[in-house]
């Protein structure tokens, strides 16, 4: 699979681009028409697989976006950064957040399809990234 591949190699542009489209998949397959076919994933054990895909691209999302922050850090500090620098360091901040925000897109419509069922799974795979994004601000 793709994003296991880019996740493997610490591509977050190519992780951000799959789970975008991933998304829009993903809400085709729940807003059909017949109930049947609102099915995302055949078993629960297919369902958790999925969960610990998410976790594992939002820890690479993570240790990105911390290296990124420590390299800046170190370039303020020796004084070799200027207010250019910094906002375009902020932006790949930002480009980074962005694959987490379309994993964040694919567990709303997981919430939305499974309901009761998906709350165990995104509180275990999902919300602590979310939760350390938070405490991190």
């Amino acid at each position: 699979m793709s994003i296991l591949s880019a996740n493997k190699d610490g591509d977050i542009k190519k992780l951000k681009l799959l789970f975008k489209e991933l998304h829009k998949c993903l809400v085709v397959i729940a807003e059909n028409e017949t109930e049947s076919n609102r099915v995302l994933f055949a078993t629960e054990a297919n369902l958790n697989q999925f969960g610990e895909m998410m976790q594992r691209c939002l820890n690479t999302v993570f240790a990105k976006r911390t290296e990124h922050r420590a390299e800046l850090e170190e370039k303020e500090k020796g004084g070799q950064i200027d207010q250019e620098d910094l906002a375009e360091a902020q932006e790949q901040l930002y480009k980074i957040g962005k694959a987490a925000g379309y994993v964040n897109e694919c567990a709303s419509v997981l919430a939305n399809v499974y309901k009761k069922n998906a709350a165990p799974l995104l509180e275990k795979y999902v919300k602590p990234f979310f939760a350390q994004t938070l405490a991190d601000y």
